[in-house]
């Protein structure tokens, strides 16, 4: 029997501290999701494990995703997000928050079209 196990290593960069610096991007594609994506420009990594967009003062999101993913220095990570029913409009800020290995985070982002 083979066995595959793959281990991740994370080292340290040589000056100042670690940090993941996020850039958000949202769109609206015709089938009604939202494409979602995270370009992650420090020099650490992060994982995230569940993403929402809510509209302004709502409690529930209008679409969500959860999975585990690490996003590298230097890479990206897309995620397509099922909306709720007319609930998405084009040009309007939602407010998104995630749940990283490195805390909650909250901020708005705009639907582009």
């Amino acid at each position: 029997m083979a066995l595959r196990i793959g281990l991740p290593v994370f080292v340290q960069p040589k000056a100042g501290p670690a940090r993941p610096v996020l850039v958000w991007h949202a769109e609206l594609r015709n089938s009604g999701t939202i494409s979602l994506r995270l370009k992650n420009e420090g020099n650490a990594h992060i994982q995230v494990s569940e993403v929402a967009m809510y509209e302004p003062g709502a409690k529930e999101p209008v679409a969500s995703h959860a999975s585990l993913s690490y996003v590298l220095p230097g890479q990206s990570r897309a995620w397509e997000l099922k909306a709720r029913d007319g609930a998405l409009k084009a040009n309007k800020r939602f407010q998104l928050k995630a749940s990283t290995d490195a805390g909650s985070i909250e901020t708005g982002i705009e639907l582009a079209p």
